[in-house]
C-alpha cells in the first residue's frame, strides 16, 4: 500500500487503541507500558528510494493516555520523528551490497510525576526491493583474438564469453555491435552470436562475417554493447589478422648498376634483393636471370650479379646493359609453381671507364718562412701549389692530406676534382713558439690520393717552414711580489733587494736587453742599476731619524713598484709590487698613558671591579714593554700582570679592611721595556667591605606539633639563628619561605611560629608541612640562612561515618530463602578508632516491575545486623508485589564524644523466576491454525517471504528456529523472525508449489521454554522463457541498389509462455530494413544499397513475448545480407599525379615508372587494361603495358633532355567496361654531365683584397665568376665551411647565383684583422662538378676606438693614497687605458680635465703617472677628487701658457675614457689634542655619593680617531679651596671625558671649592698634550633654581648653550652650573612630557661661591623686560627654587578659622566701612579698566613693574591670594565665543584643548580675576600665556 493509505489505516489503529486505552485505564491505576500496533516489522523499500523520503509510519498507543515518543536503534539508515511516527530514509540503500535490514524500533510513555517511563523495544526487519540500477558485466575482459586471413567466412573469431546482470529485475539481455572510429566497418566483417540468454546471463560468440586481408586491414576494433533495457555497458574488441601466402614477391633493392671495364670474370657487381609480399609469414626467394644480353653476368640464390667475362666497354653501344631478374618462393627447399609466387624485374647496368693516369702536383719542393705570431687561420704565404689529375669522372677526384707538423697545420681543400688550387693554414698558433719548439725549421707533405679507384695512385709535394723568433714574451721576475725587511737605521748604500728578471726571448727581445726602474711613493729614498736591478738605500747622514729612514717617523713602509721593460727599454713592460718595511730599533722608552689610576676592589676578592689594567706605550714597535709594583704593596697583597699590565690581589685571603685598617692603599707601578729608561705611575686602590657571613640556625631541623583543630594564633615553636657580621649584615629577619601552604607565619624579629588566620588542618588529607625557614641579614648583598621545621599534626574525632557509595544496589531472586544474607553493608569513617553500629531508618519504599511506586510500602522483607551490617531475607519475597526495595541504613560513630552519623540507601531489585513460554501474535484460531504466505518463483536468495512474531511477558524472546523446512527452501532469522528463501526456486522444477514450514519460538528464560506455529509458503509461476527462433542464424543474397521493399529473408520464432510475439530489428544496418508481424524482412522504402560501402549487412532479429507476471522476455538471432556487384564504380589511380626521371642514355626498353589503378568493384568489373592516351613529343619513343601499367623507352632519348607532361588512362572492364580515368605523368629526362667548371675571379689562388672596418653591412668585396663549358648559366657559388657548403657566414655571404660576395656585418679589426675564405663553384650536371679557391679578406685599421678605462669595483673611481706632509713631485699611482686600435691609431695620453683647480696633482701625458707638486695637510682637506681622459689626440691642451686649465670635463660614468680619481690623504700623528675650552665648571650635591657625573670636559685632536686621534684623559692635580685640607683623591675622570666623584663626603666641603687640572694626552705620542681647569663647587638642593621650558628635553639640550648664555646675562655674567635636565612635574605632580625643568645653580666668579636662590630670583627680576624676549625665544615659562616653601601646618589653618570667626562678631561693627571700601575699590577698577581699554590693540600685554622684585619667583610673594581663593586668568576676545581661559602654555595660532584661535584674537587679551580654582598670577605674555609676574598687581 502506498504511505497516504497506510496513514488513513494507521489513524483509524491509533482511534481505536485510544478507545480502548482509555477504557482499561478506567479499570485501573497502574501504569501500563504502550504497545506497538504498526511496528515497520516485514516492511519493503525500493533500492532507489531517496535519501529525505517518509516511507513509513510507526503507530503506537498507551492505554495510561501518556505521550509517547518513538525511537530507532542499530540503525543509521533510518531516522524517526519521536512525534509522530514518521520514519525517514537517511541513508542510500544498495540491495546488492545489502538485502535487508535488522533493527530496534522503540517505543517510550512520558509518564510523570517523577515516576520512570515505559520503554518497549522490538526487533523489526525491513526487506530492500530490486530496481534495475546495475549494468551488465562482461566478464574475462580485456577481448583480444587473433585470426588468419584465409579464415574461412562463419567461423567464430573469439568466444564464448559471458555477460552478467546482478539486479533480477529488467528485461533479457542482448547485445550488440558497434563499430569504431578506427574500424568503421568492423560490424559489416564479424557478427555476434547468441549462445545462451537467461535471467541475468548472456553467453555468445563473435563470428566471421566476410572475408580477411592481411595487406588491406591487419587490425579490427569493434564495440560490444550489453544492455538491459534499462542499463548497459560497453567494451572493446580487438581483432588482430594474421598474414597468409597470397602475394607475389617485391623488389625493394635497386634496380641500377655500374661495373668498370676492366674488371675480372666473376667481379661482383650489385645485389638485388627482393622480398616475400606476404609480410605476416614471409618465404626464403631465388633468383634467376631471365633476359642476359651478350650473357655478361650471372646471378646466385643470394642475388648477387656477377661478371662471366671480360667485358670491352665499346663493345657496348650504349655503355649500360639491361637484365630480366625473375624471384620465385621457395617452399620445402623448392621453387613454388604457383604464379603468383614469382615476379621480374629489369636491371640496367653502366659500363664505366677504367683510371690511367695518377695524380701529380706543380711544385715538388717548396720553402716557407713565417713569423712565430702568426695567427690561427692564416695561410702560409707564397704557396702557389696545384694538384692536378687528368682523369675524367670519379676517376678524377681526389683526397688532399697534409702529413707532418703534428697538428699545427691543416690543408684545405680534402678533397679534389681535375685541378684545384692547395692551400696550408696554420691551425695551431700557440705550439708555433720560437723559445720552446726543438726544431725551427719544420718540413711538411702534401699528397694527393685518388679517392676511389681501386689502384689508389697518389703523388706528393715537399714543404720546409721556418719559424723566425717576434718579441713576444714579457720579462719575468722570479717572484710575483717582493717584500723587504730593512732596518731602520740602515748606513746609506745598504742593498735592499737583487730583483733581476728574465725574458725568454732571444737577443735584445730577451733577457740581454732588460731595463729596469723604481718608482712610487718612496722610491726617492732608494736607487736601482737599471742593468742589473740591484737597489739600495741613498746617500743620507742620520739613518734612523730625521729625513733619513725613520720607522717611528711618518713613513714606516714603502710600496714602490718595480719595472722591467725588454728591447733595450722599448720593449714590453713588466711591472712587480716591491714593499720595503721598515723594523724599529729600540730608541724610545716607554710612557704611561695616565700618571694617576684608580681601582676598587672586594675584600677577599681577587679582581677589580672594574678591571683595574695599567698601560703603557713605546713608540718601538719592536720593544716588549714589561709592568712591576715597587713601592706600597704592603705583604705583597697585590700583584701585577708583567705583560699585560693588570693588576689584582694575589693574597686576597690578606686583603681585610679591618686588617688593614684603611679602605684605601697606594701603589707604586712602573713599566720597563728593559733597554731603556723606566717610567712609573700611581695606583690607588680602594678595598670595599663585603658581608661574606651566612645566618647560621641553632639546628638543621626543629621539630613541633599541632593540633587539627588548632585555632590562628596558636605557637607552634620557635627557631634562631645568628650572623657573626656587624652592622646590619649582623641583623637577621625571619621568613617562612616554602611548605606551610598558608597555614602557618613566623615572627621576623623573634622567629616565633604560629597558626595563621586562614589555617585549615586536616589529618586525613594532610599529617605532616616541612616548612623551610630563612634567616636574611641585613648586608649588601644579603646573605641568606636556611633550617626545616617538620610540623606533625595531629588527630582529632571530628568527621562523620558516611557510605561509599551513597547508594548501594544489589540483584536477589525473588525465590531467595529467608535467612540468605542480601547484602554487606560498609560505611568508612576518616577518623581513626571510629566504633560504627548500622540500622534501618526511615520507611522502605518499593516499585512495580512495571517502575510505579508503592505508597506505604508495608512488607518488612529485609533487616540489618547492627554491629556487622548484613542485610538479610526475613520474610518470603514476591515479584509481583514489588520488583525494587530501596532500604534507608544509618552508621553511628559510638566512638565519638558526640554521636556522629552517615546515611545511605540500598536498593535490592528482585530477579523474576521464568515459568511462562513465548506466544506467536497474532494469535492463531481454529479457522486459521497457521500462517500463510506467498513467494514469487525464481526470487533471489534472501528475498523476503514472510515474518512472524512472538512475545514473552517475563524474559522476551531469545531466538526463532525453523524446526521443519522441506527442501531446505527457506531460512529464518534467529532473533528477526524474517523467512526469505534460501536457494533457487524453480516453479517448473519444483516437487510442489506449497511448502508447510514450522517455527519456533525460544524465551530468554533459563531454562528456556518455547512455542511453534506453523507457516505455508506458496510459490506463485512467473514468465521466465523467452522466445526461441527456428534457426541460430539467417542470411540472403541481394543486389546492391535494390528497389524499395525487396524481400530479403523470413524468420521465425516460438515461446513456450505465449503465442504473442514481436519482431524487430538492431544493428548498425537496421535502419535500411524492416520486419513485419510475419517475420518477413524487406528493403526500407528510400534506402540506397551500396556494395563497395557494406558488402555484408550484419542485423539482430529480435523477437519479444508479452509481459504475463514475470516482465517480457527476448532473444535475437542474426541475419546477414550480402550484396551482389553491379558496375558503378570508376577505376581510381592509386597517386593523384606520377613524376618520373630518366638519363638521356638509358637503354631500350627500360623500364622507367609503373602506373597501378584499383577499382571497388569486383570480377569482371574491376579488370583494368592501360593506355598513354597524350605523349607529346614522346609518342614514339615511349610505350606503356596494357596490363601491368609499366612505362619503358621504346626509342633513343638523346638531345630531349627537359620536362614532358604525359597522360595515362585506365578502363575497366578488361578494356571494354563504360568506367575509365586518367591520371598525369610528368616525366624529365636529365642531360649526361662530363665537364668540370673553372674560377675567372679570383684569378689566382690565395689572392688578397683589403677592406676598411668601418665599411657598413651589405659592402661588396668582389663579384667571383666561374665557367663551364657545358653550361655557364648552372653554375652556384658557396662558402665551405668545414665540411659543409653554404652560402653565409657569420661575417660574409655570397650569393649563390651573382658570385657577389658581401659584408653580413660591420667588421671589427679589433676583433679580428683577417678571414681566410674557401670559395666554391658547383656546377648542375649529373653527377655535379666542383671546384676550390682561396681568398684572403684583409681588414684595415680605423682610427674608430677611444681610448677606455677598465670599469670595476676597484676603478670606480680610482682610489690613491698618499701620506700628509710628504716630499713634492711624488708618484701618487699609474693610470692605464686601452685602445682597440692599433699602430698609430692606438697611441694614448692623459690629461687631468677638471676637479683640480689647484694644479696640485698633474698625469704623465704619455704614462699615465700621476703626481703629487705639493706638501699635503690632511687636516685641512683630506680627499681631492678629479678627473682624468685618456684621448688619442696628441695636440689636446687641458693647461695653457698661464697655468690654467682649459678644459673643465665632468665625469660621466658612461663615457670610458674619463677616469675618476680619489686621493685620499693618510694621516700621521701630527696635532696635538685641545681642549673646547681653557676653564670648565661644575657642580656636586652635598649628599652625592661615589660615581656622581660632575662634568664633562673634551679635547680635540684633529688627527684620524682610529690612528692618532685618540685622546686620553687624566687628572694631574686637584685641591681643595676652602676650610680644610683637600682629599688625596676626590674626583676620577673617565676616557670619555666624564669627571665623577670619588669616596668623598661632600657635606664636609660644602664652604668651598674643588680646582681640578685635567690633562688630555695623545694617546699615539704622549708629548702631544694639553690641560684645563675644572672648578668643581659643591652645593645643596636649597641653593638650586628650577627653569621651567615649554619644550621638550631632548630640544633643551641642543639648545643648551644658548640658554645658559641667556641665564648668564640675566645674573649678571655669573657661571651657570647645569645639575640636571628632566621631564617636568606640575603642581598635582604630574609628569609632562612637552616640558622640561633645568636645575641649575649659579656661581659668583668673583668670589668662588654658590649664588643663594632669593639673588638669582631678584637679579632675574631686575632685569624682567630686557629678558623677556630671551625667555621667550627659549620658551622659559617659570623659574623658581628647586625646595618648596614650608606650607600652612594644620594647627596653623586652625588659627585661621578661629580669627574668622571671631571676625563674624565683629561683622555687623564693620559693615559700614566695608561699604565705604567697596566704593573705593569700585571707583579704582573703573580706572584700571579704561587703562587697559587704550592698550588693546597691542600684540603683547606689558605691565610696568612697580618693584623691583623677581617676575618668576611670585609664587612665594602670593600666597595671601591663596589664602583668599584668588586667581587670576588670561581672555582673549573672539568674535564666535566669550572668554577663552589660558589654563596652560599655547604656541601661537593654537587654542586651548585644541581649539583654534587667530593672532587677533590673542592681540585682544586682558585679565580678570576669577575665585575658587586656586590658580594665580597668570598672564598672556607675547605669543605664550603664562609667563608669571609677582609685580603685576591685580586690585
Amino acid at each position: 500500500m502506498d504511505v497516504m493509505s497506510q496513514d488513513q489505516s494507521n489513524m483509524k489503529i491509533l482511534l481505536a487503541a485510544i478507545c480502548i486505552g482509555f477504557i482499561s485505564g478506567t479499570l485501573g491505576q497502574a501504569n501500563q507500558p504502550p504497545r506497538f500496533i504498526e511496528d515497520m516489522d516485514g516492511f519493503s523499500v525500493a533500492e532507489n528510494t531517496a535519501v529525505g523520503t517518509r516511507v513509513y509510519r510507526l503507530v503506537g498507543v498507551d492505554t495510561d493516555r501518556d505521550p509517547i515518543t518513538y525511537g530507532i536503534e542499530g540503525t543509521t539508515v533510518f531516522r524517526v520523528d519521536p512525534t509522530m511516527g514518521d520514519v525517514v530514509l537517511s541513508e542510500p540503500l544498495d540491495r546488492e551490497a545489502q538485502s535487508s535490514l535488522t533493527f530496534y524500533v522503540t517505543l517510550e510513555d512520558l509518564v510523570g510525576s517523577g515516576n520512570p517511563n515505559n520503554l518497549v523495544r522490538h526487533q523489526v526487519t525491513v526487506q530492500i526491493r530490486d530496481v534495475n540500477d546495475n549494468a551488465p558485466l562482461f566478464h574475462g575482459t580485456p577481448y583480444v583474438a587473433r585470426v588468419s586471413e584465409d579464415t574461412p567466412v562463419g567461423s567464430v573469431v573469439f568466444g564464448p564469453f559471458n555477460i552478467t546482470d546482478r539486479d533480477v529485475q529488467g528485461a533479457t539481455l542482448g547485445v550488440t555491435c558497434q563499430p569504431t572510429q578506427e574500424s568503421p566497418d568492423a560490424c559489416t566483417v564479424f557478427r555476434v552470436e547468441a549462445l545462451r540468454q537467461e535471467s541475468g546471463l548472456w553467453q555468445g560468440n563473435l563470428v566471421l562475417l566476410s572475408g580477411l586481408d592481411y595487406e588491406g586491414e591487419r587490425l579490427y576494433q569493434l564495440q560490444l554493447t550489453a544492455s538491459d533495457a534499462a542499463q548497459q555497458s560497453v567494451v572493446v574488441v580487438s581483432i588482430h589478422v594474421d598474414d597468409a601466402q597470397d602475394t607475389p614477391p617485391m623488389f625493394t633493392s635497386s634496380l641500377i648498376g655500374r661495373v668498370d671495364e676492366d674488371v675480372p670474370p666473376g667481379t661482383s657487381v650489385m645485389r638485388v634483393e627482393a622480398r616475400d609480399g606476404d609480410e605476416g609469414a614471409p618465404r626464403e626467394l631465388s633468383y634467376a636471370l631471365v633476359s642476359n644480353p651478350g650473357d655478361y653476368f650471372s646471378i646466385d640464390d643470394s642475388g648477387l650479379i656477377l661478371t662471366t667475362k671480360a667485358i670491352n666497354r665499346e663493345d657496348i653501344v650504349s655503355g649500360s646493359v639491361m637484365l630480366t631478374v625473375k624471384a620465385t618462393e621457395l617452399v620445402g627447399g623448392q621453387q613454388s609453381p604457383d604464379d603468383a609466387a614469382s615476379s621480374e624485374a629489369e636491371v640496367v647496368i653502366s659500363v664505366t671507364d677504367v683510371n690511367d693516369v695518377a695524380p701529380y702536383f706543380n711544385r715538388d719542393v717548396i720553402n716557407v718562412t713565417i713569423g712565430e705570431d702568426i695567427r690561427d687561420g692564416t695561410p702560409l704565404p707564397d704557396l702557389d701549389l696545384v694538384a692536378k689529375d687528368e682523369d675524367t669522372g670519379i676517376n678524377s677526384v681526389f683526397d688532399i692530406v697534409l702529413e707532418g707538423g703534428d697538428g699545427i697545420f691543416s690543408v684545405t681543400p680534402r678533397i679534389g676534382t681535375g685541378a684545384t688550387s692547395v692551400s696550408v693554414r696554420v691551425e695551431n698558433a700557440s705550439r708555433l713558439d720560437f723559445e720552446t719548439l726543438e726544431d725551427r725549421v719544420i718540413v711538411l707533405q702534401v699528397v694527393a690520393t685518388e679517392r676511389s679507384t681501386p689502384q689508389r695512385f697518389s703523388a706528393s709535394a715537399l714543404l720546409r717552414v721556418t719559424v723566425v723568433d717576434r718579441n713576444d714574451n714579457s720579462p719575468e721576475f722570479a717572484e710575483k711580489s717582493f717584500e723587504v725587511y730593512l732596518p731602520e737605521n740602515s748606513p746609506s748604500g745598504s742593498t735592499v733587494l737583487v730583483a733581476a728578471a728574465t725574458d725568454a726571448d732571444s737577443r735584445s727581445f730577451g733577457t740581454e736587453g732588460i731595463m729596469y726602474r723604481l718608482y712610487g711613493n718612496g722610491a726617492n729614498r732608494f736607487h736601482i742599476d737599471k742593468r742589473t736591478a740591484v737597489v739600495t738605500t741613498i746617500a743620507c747622514e742620520t739613518p734612523g731619524s730625521g729625513r733619513c729612514l725613520d720607522f717611528d717617523g711618518s713613513e714606516s713602509s714603502f710600496y714602490l713598484s718595480l719595472a722591467a721593460t725588454d728591447d733595450n727599454g722599448s720593449g714590453q713592460t713588466t711591472v712587480v709590487p716591491l714593499t720595503v718595511y721598515l723594523t724599529d730599533v729600540d730608541d724610545n722608552s716607554p710612557r704611561f698613558v695616565q700618571s694617576n689610576y684608580t681601582g676598587t676592589i672586594d675584600e677577599g676578592s681577587m679582581q677589580f671591579d672594574p678591571p683595574l689594567v695599567v698601560k703603557a706605550e713605546d713608540r718601538d714597535s719592536s720593544s716588549n714593554v714589561t709592568y712591576s709594583i715597587v713601592g706600597g704593596n704592603t705583604d705583597g697583597i697585590f700583584g701585577v700582570d708583567g705583560a699585560s699590565g693588570l693588576v689584582s690581589a694575589s693574597r686576597p685571603e690578606r686583603l681585610d679592611v679591618a686588617r688593614l685598617n684603611a679602605s684605601r692603599v697606594s701603589l707604586l707601578v712602573q713599566a720597563t721595556d728593559g733597554a731603556t729608561a723606566a717610567d712609573t705611575a700611581i695606583v690607588s686602590v680602594f678595598v670595599r667591605d663585603v658581608n661574606d657571613r651566612v645566618p647560621q640556625f641553632g639546628r638543621a631541623l626543629y621539630e613541633a606539633a599541632v593540633s587539627e583543630t588548632a585555632t590562628a594564633g596558636t605557637v607552634v615553636g620557635q627557631v634562631g639563628a645568628a650572623d657573626s657580621d656587624t652592622g646590619p649584615g649582623g641583623q637577621v629577619t625571619y621568613a617562612i619561605q616554602a611548605g606551610g601552604r598558608g597555614n602557618f607565619i613566623i615572627d621576623p624579629e623573634s622567629g616565633v611560629i604560629s597558626v595563621s588566620a586562614r589555617a585549615e588542618f586536616d589529618y586525613d588529607r594532610l599529617r605532616d608541612y616541612t616548612l623551610t625557614v630563612t634567616a636574611v641579614d641585613g648586608g649588601v648583598p644579603a646573605q641568606t640562612g636556611r633550617a626545616a621545621v617538620l610540623v606533625s599534626v595531629l588527630d582529632a574525632n571530628n568527621k562523620s561515618p558516611e557510605f561509599r557509595p551513597a547508594v548501594q544496589r544489589v540483584d536477589v531472586r525473588e525465590d531467595a530463602p529467608v535467612g540468605t544474607v542480601v547484602h554487606p553493608l560498609s560505611a568508612v569513617d576518616p577518623d581513626g578508632g571510629a566504633l560504627l553500629r548500622y540500622r534501618l531508618d526511615g520507611p522502605t519504599t518499593g516499585r512495580t516491575k512495571n517502575g510505579d511506586f508503592i505508597d506505604d510500602f508495608p512488607e518488612a522483607w529485609f533487616a540489618v545486623d547492627g554491629g556487622t551490617g548484613d542485610v538479610r531475607v526475613v520474610a518470603p519475597l514476591d515479584r509481583e508485589v514489588a520488583a525494587r526495595v530501596e532500604l534507608h541504613v544509618v552508621a553511628t560513630d559510638l566512638s565519638a564524644p558526640v554521636a556522629q552519623t552517615g546515611a545511605g540507601t540500598l536498593v535490592v531489585s528482585l530477579l523474576d523466576v521464568n515459568d511462562k513460554a513465548p506466544v506467536f501474535l497474532p494469535v492463531l484460531t481454529v479457522d486459521h491454525p497457521f500462517y500463510t504466505a506467498r513467494v514469487m518463483e525464481e526470487s533471489a536468495v534472501g528475498s523476503f517471504v514472510t515474518a512472524v512474531t512472538a512475545s514473552d511477558v517475563e524474559s522476551g524472546v531469545g531466538r526463532f528456529e525453523l524446526t521443519e523446512n522441506p527442501g531446505g527452501y527457506f531460512a529464518i532469522g534467529e532473533t528477526t523472525g524474517v523467512i526469505s528463501v534460501a536457494k533457487r526456486l524453480d516453479f517448473e522444477s519444483l516437487p510442489s508449489s506449497d511448502f508447510s514450514l514450522v517455527v519456533t519460538a525460544f524465551d530468554k528464560g533459563r531454562p528456556p521454554l518455547s512455542s511453534s506455529v506453523g507457516v505455508v509458503v506458496t510459490v506463485a509461476d512467473v514468465n521466465d522463457n523467452g522466445p526461441t527462433f527456428e534457426r541460430a542464424s539467417y542470411s540472403s543474397v541481394i543486389p546492391e541498389n535494390s528497389l524499395d521493399n525487396t524481400y530479403v529473408a523470413e524468420v521465425r520464432a516460438t515461446d513456450p509462455d505465449t503465442s504473442g510475439i514481436v519482431y524487430a530489428l538492431r544493428g548498425r544496418s537496421a535502419a535500411s530494413f524492416y520486419v513485419d508481424g510475419d517475420g518477413v524482412v524487406r528493403v526500407r522504402t528510400g534506402e540506397t544499397l551500396d556494395r563497395e560501402a557494406t558488402p555484408v549487412m550484419a542485423l539482430q532479429v529480435v523477437a519479444s513475448d508479452y509481459e504475463n507476471g514475470g516482465g517480457a522476455r527476448s532473444s535475437s538471432v542474426p541475419l546477414y545480407v550480402s550484396l551482389s556487384d553491379t558496375n558503378d564504380n570508376a577505376p581510381v589511380f592509386q597517386r593523384r599525379a606520377y613524376h618520373a626521371t630518366v638519363v638521356e642514355n638509358v637503354p631500350p626498353e627500360s623500364a622507367i615508372v609503373q602506373v597501378s589503378a584499383g577499382d571497388a568493384d569486383e570480377g569482371a568489373n574491376a579488370d583494368l587494361r592501360y593506355a598513354i592516351v597524350d605523349a607529346g613529343e614522346l609518342a614514339d619513343k615511349i610505350s606503356i603495358d596494357p596490363t601491368s601499367g609499366s612505362i619503358r623507352r621504346s626509342a633513343d632519348l638523346a638531345g630531349l633532355a627537359g620536362r614532358y607532361e604525359i597522360t595515362v588512362q585506365a578502363r575497366d572492364g578488361a578494356g571494354n567496361g563504360a568506367n575509365t580515368a586518367t591520371v598525369p605523368l610528368v616525366l624529365e629526362i636529365v642531360d649526361v654531365n662530363n665537364r668540370r667548371p673553372y674560377f675567372v675571379t679570383p684569378e689566382s689562388d690565395n689572392e688578397t683584397v683589403h677592406l676598411l672596418e668601418n665599411q657598413s653591412a651589405g659592402f661588396v668585396i668582389v663579384r667571383v665568376r666561374a665557367r663551364d663549358d657545358d653550361d655557364d648559366s648552372k653554375i652556384h657559388y658557396g662558402l665551405q665551411m668545414g665540411d659543409v657548403v653554404g652560402n653565409e657566414t657569420k661575417e660574409f655571404a655570397i650569393d649563390s647565383y651573382t658570385g657577389e660576395l658581401r659584408t653580413r656585418v660591420r667588421l671589427d679589426r679589433e676583433k679580428q684583422d683577417t678571414y681566410q675564405l674557401d670559395l666554391v663553384a658547383q656546377d648542375g650536371g649529373n653527377p655535379p662538378y666542383q671546384v676550390h679557391r682561396f681568398l684572403l679578406v684583409v681588414v684595415d685599421d680605423v682610427n674608430d676606438d677611444v681610448p677606455e678605462f677598465p670599469r670595476n669595483q676597484e676603478t670606480e673611481p680610482y682610489v690613491l693614497a698618499v701620506k700628509e706632509h710628504g716630499s713634492s713631485n711624488r708618484v701618487v699611482g699609474r693610470l692605464q687605458a686601452i685602445d682597440g686600435d692599433a699602430n698609430n691609431n692606438a697611441e694614448i695620453f692623459y690629461h687631468i680635465v677638471s676637479g683640480d683647480p689647484d694644479n696640485i696633482f698633474s698625469v704623465d701625458r704619455n704614462t699615465g703617472e700621476i703626481l703629487v707638486h705639493m706638501t699635503l695637510d690632511r687636516e685641512t682637506k683630506s680627499e681631492y677628487d678629479f678627473v682624468v681622459m685618456a684621448t688619442n689626440n696628441q695636440a689636446f691642451q687641458s693647461i695653457n701658457r698661464l697655468g690654467k686649465r682649459t678644459q673643465n670635463i665632468t665625469y660621466d660614468k658612461e663615457n670610458l675614457s674619463l677616469a675618476q680619481i680619489h686621493v685620499t690623504v693618510e694621516d700621521i700623528n701630527d696635532n696635538a689634542p685641545k681642549f673646547t675650552q681653557s676653564l670648565y665648571y661644575g657642580g656636586v650635591k652635598t649628599a652625592a655619593q661615589q660615581g656622581t657625573s660632575v662634568a664633562r670636559v673634551q679635547a680635540i685632536d684633529n688627527d684620524l680617531p682610529a690612528d692618532n686621534g685618540t685622546v686620553r684623559y687624566a687628572i694631574a692635580a686637584q685641591s681643595y679651596v676652602g676650610d680644610r685640607a683637600a682629599p688625596r683623591v676626590a674626583f676620577v675622570v673617565r676616557p670619555d671625558g666624564g669627571v665623577f666623584t670619588d669616596l668623598v663626603t661632600f657635606e664636609d666641603y660644602a664652604r668651598g671649592f674643588f680646582n681640578v687640572t685635567i690633562e688630555a694626552r695623545d694617546a699615539g705620542n704622549a708629548t702631544y698634550r694639553d690641560v684645563a681647569t675644572l672648578l668643581v663647587y659643591v652645593y645643596d638642593e636649597s641653593s638650586a633654581v628650577k627653569v621651567v621650558i615649554a619644550n621638550t628635553p631632548e630640544r633643551v639640550i641642543n639648545d643648551m648653550e644658548n640658554l645658559k648664555r641667556a641665564l648668564q646675562n640675566s645674573t649678571r655674567n655669573r657661571v651657570v652650573i647645569v645639575d640636571d635636565v628632566r621631564y617636568h612635574v606640575d603642581t598635582e605632580n604630574n609628569v609632562v612630557h612637552e616640558w622640561t625643568d633645568v636645575i641649575v645653580h649659579f656661581i659668583d666668579p668673583r668670589t668662588n661661591e654658590v649664588t643663594s636662590v632669593p639673588t638669582v630670583l631678584r637679579l632675574v627680576d631686575t632685569d624682567k623686560f630686557y629678558l623677556k624676549p630671551k625667555y621667550e625665544e627659549y620658551l622659559v615659562t617659570k623659574i623658581e627654587p628647586v625646595v618648596s616653601q614650608p606650607t600652612v601646618s594644620p594647627s596653623r589653618r586652625n588659627l585661621i578659622i578661629a580669627i574668622a570667626l571671631f571676625g563674624i562678631v565683629l561683622f555687623i561693627g564693620l559693615v559700614a566701612f566695608c561699604m565705604i571700601c567697596c566704593y573705593a575699590r569700585h571707583s579704582f577698577r573703573k580706572q584700571q579698566k579704561r587703562v587697559r581699554q587704550e592698550e588693546v590693540g597691542k600684540p603683547v600685554v606689558e605691565v610696568r613693574p612697580t618693584t623691583t622684585d623677581n617676575p618668576l619667583w611670585e609664587e612665594q610673594k602670593l600666597r595671601m591670594y591663596e589664602e583668599q581663593e584668588l586667581s587670576m586668568h588670561v581672555f582673549a576676545e573672539a568674535d564666535d565665543a566669550g572668554a577663552i581661559p589660558m589654563s596652560r602654555m599655547e604656541r601661537p595660532g593654537e587654542a586651548p584643548y585644541g581649539r583654534a584661535v587667530s593672532s587677533d584674537a590673542l592681540e585682544h587679551t586682558y585679565a580678570t580675576l576669577d575665585r575658587g580654582n586656586g590658580v594665580y598670577g597668570s598672564i598672556a605674555s607675547g605669543p605664550y600665556a603664562g609667563f608669571e609676574s609677582s609685580t603685576d598687581k591685580l586690585y
